[in-house]
């Protein structure tokens, strides 16, 4: 698989800013009412790729080091005894395995002994020998020791609170994403059902801290770090030479701005209002440049200045030009579905987080209603179409209404040309007795008349 992402390519520059959609593992019945995976098939398979298999994966995290990525696979809801794993997809074995978890709970312990409740949300210490997982069924935050796959309590306890402080101490409230930033020594946390940004110092005596927001501040509102307001963030994206963050306030349908240097919170797209690719399509001008639905998983690529989005109620990602603030579709975004496949052909179902490899360019998403974890190529991407079927079906545009409401208000104004002058043709079938004999009459006339001449 590693040799996959790596292959030579043609995706940027043949496809330009459309993204290459490929399962990497995971299968299984789609989220479908009460007929899923979760009840009529296998559940938590490990073993060679094709044949693995996840039940609702939440979380994803990269490690570049060792070339894996771990995923949290939150397990099925309202399932009792439902699995909730800890999971590792080696690129380069092409073999998924488990490291913790096994049924739903709470418990430390080691390998299959631990148990969780909706991992969601992960990061990696700088040595990448410790994994951090927001375990936001259990309101705490969880630490994984990757080298004995022991699983620990490490901030907070099960009681769905907010207080600041030490870390046993401290308390948490549905914590959905974390983000480990190396030059500060800090982990970043979303604290979703809290509507708080928070944070736990890790150098000298550990101990967390509100960085913004607070129940008693739900909303939507900019300003200061001390009066913003949110509505259940759920995804953190750090830029550490800008000393800002980007955060998926996911109720507020917005993407918004931490600027640490000056103290204050902007947002940089959305309204409030919940918004699908289509009216975005026909609503080119919308307030602050675009409008997303349900936000997730964030990913930032400084090189290329992009910041990748993840929404769950479009079933698509993202990008964020942050040169010209402007966003459009990489894949996906028209219907839920499971197929791979190039740019708005492709299909997730309620994708939920993401992360990036930024040497390959390539994005690795938690399609979680799908039970997969996909890959998309980004800007720079080198990798290569899986096959040269889907570059035709691409290319062709078999669905091409789909493509043209997606893409721009150009090739919505040549549908609505197209439509046009299919009325304009069968208008004139329609009524063709009428009018050739209106010409064989003009004819006639005329020719009398020229006769008449001679």
């Amino acid at each position: 698989m590693l040799m996959f992402v790596v292959m030579l390519s043609v995706c940027s520059v043949c496809f330009g800013m459309e993204g290459i959609v490929t399962t990497i593992a995971g299968g299984g019945y789609p989220h479908v009412g009460h007929v899923d995976t979760c009840t009529d098939g296998p559940s938590s398979v490990d073993g060679p790729l094709a044949q693995s298999r996840f039940n609702y994966p939440w979380g994803i995290t990269f490690d570049s080091e060792s070339g894996s990525l771990f995923v949290a696979d939150c397990g099925c809801p309202e399932v009792t005894g439902s699995n909730d794993r800890i999971r590792k997809i080696d690129l380069h074995t092409d073999v998924v395995t488990t490291l913790a978890g096994s049924k739903q709970g709470y418990k430390d312990g080691i390998g299959t002994a631990a148990n969780f409740f909706h991992s969601a949300g992960m990061a990696i210490n700088r040595q990448g020998d410790v994994l951090y997982i927001a375990d936001s069924g259990n309101n705490v935050i969880r630490s994984l020791d990757l080298s004995t796959n022991r699983a620990s309590t490490f901030a907070g306890d099960t009681t769905c609170g907010f207080v600041d402080g030490a870390i046993e101490k401290a308390r948490f409230c549905n914590p959905q994403a974390l983000k480990f930033v190396p030059s500060k020594q800090i982990l970043y946390v979303a604290d979703t059902d809290n509507h708080a940004i928070r944070l736990i110092s890790l150098s000298g005596i550990k101990s967390t801290k509100t960085v913004t927001g607070g129940p008693q501040q739900k909303g939507f509102k900019d300003g200061s770090l001390a009066t913003a307001k949110w509505q259940h963030p759920t995804s953190m994206a750090y830029d550490e030479i800008d000393d800002v963050m980007y955060v998926s306030d996911h109720y507020n349908h917005a993407l918004r701005l931490i600027d640490f240097k000056t103290g204050d919170v902007s947002t940089l797209l959305g309204n409030g209002v919940a918004t699908s690719v289509r009216q975005r399509a026909l609503n080119h001008k919308s307030p602050l440049g675009g409008a997303l639905y349900y936000p997730e998983g964030l990913a930032l690529d400084r090189d290329n200045q992009v910041l990748y989005i993840v929404e769950f109620g479009n079933n698509c990602v993202s990008m964020y030009s942050l040169r010209d603030r402007t966003l459009r579709i990489l894949a996906g975004g028209t219907s839920y579905g499971t197929r791979d496949a190039i740019g708005a052909d492709a299909q997730f179902y309620h994708p939920t987080n993401m992360d990036f490899d930024s040497v390959n360019k390539v994005l690795y998403v938690t399609d979680q209603y799908n039970h997969r974890v996909r890959a998309v190529s980004s800007l720079g991407s080198q990798q290569l179409a899986s096959s040269n079927q889907m570059k035709m079906q691409h290319l062709v545009k078999v669905d091409a209404y789909r493509d043209l409401i997606v893409h721009n208000r150009s090739t919505v104004a040549a549908f609505v040309y197209v439509i046009i002058v299919a009325l304009l043709c069968g208008v004139l079938f329609c009524t063709r007795r009428r009018w050739m004999a209106f010409i064989k009459v003009k004819y006639a006339i005329y020719n009398k008349q020229y006769q008449s001449r001679l």
